[in-house]
C-alpha cells in the first residue's frame, strides 16, 4: 500500500499531465472535503474554479484552482532543504 505521500505524488503527476492536455490550465490538488479546497485556495492564494469527485476514499475531492499546476513536494523540499 502507498503512503499518503506517495499517493499525492503519484496524484499530481497524472493531474499534470492531465491539465497540459486540456486547454485552461489547472492546479489540482486532492482534498478531504469541499470546506478544505476553500482553505487551500485562502492559504495560498489560489482561485477555486471547482471542486470534484475523484473516487478515493482517502482525499475524495479534487480541488481545481487556475493557473499552473505546483506541488506541496516542491515547497516542503525548498523550505526543508
Amino acid at each position: 500500500m502507498m503512503s499518503r505521500h506517495q499517493v499525492w505524488e503519484h496524484s499530481a503527476k497524472i493531474l499534470k499531465t492531465m491539465s497540459q492536455n486540456g486547454k485552461r490550465q489547472e492546479n489540482i490538488h486532492a482534498a478531504d472535503s469541499d470546506e478544505a479546497c476553500e482553505e487551500m485556495g485562502k492559504k495560498y492564494g489560489w482561485e477555486l474554479m471547482e471542486i470534484r469527485e475523484n473516487g478515493d476514499k482517502l482525499l475524495p475531492k479534487d480541488c481545481v484552482f487556475e493557473g499552473e499546476q505546483t506541488s506541496f513536494q516542491d515547497m516542503w523540499h525548498d523550505n526543508y532543504a
